[in-house]
């Protein structure tokens, strides 16, 4: 099982939806919107709350969650990297008006303690 989190485009640390998979091009396929809207989910993917009335599709600096490894995977240029507690993952934020925006950078470490515990909430 894969958990994908939004972390680009405004979104930090947004857990979106849990994919039955461990292939991490499938989970990126299975949300992306290509021939019709992937929230509306399927029998392989489970949409949490934050992604029930839209969401945009997986995009380069978005993570997966593997429960089986336990480890974070960040989506790459050409595929992905695994997040280490000592990278530094630089995220935009913007305000509630979307006209001001800053970087935040934040340690992998934070970033997956963030994670797990808005996982632990929805479960």
């Amino acid at each position: 099982m894969l958990t994908v989190i939004h972390n680009t485009f405004g979104d930090v640390c947004k857990v979106v939806a849990s994919v039955k998979t461990e292939k991490m091009e499938l989970a990126y396929e299975l949300t992306n919107s290509i021939s019709s809207s992937w929230w509306v989910g399927g029998e392989n993917v489970h949409v949490y709350p934050a992604a029930k009335d839209g969401c945009r599709s997986t995009s380069i600096g978005d993570i997966f969650y593997s429960e089986a490894s336990d480890s974070f995977y960040q989506v790459d240029v050409a595929g992905y990297k695994e997040i280490k507690d000592s990278d530094v993952i630089s995220v935009m934020t913007y305000s509630n008006d979307g006209n001001d925006r800053h970087c935040e950078d934040m340690s992998g470490i934070d970033i997956k303690s963030r994670i797990k515990n808005k996982l632990k909430k929805l479960r």
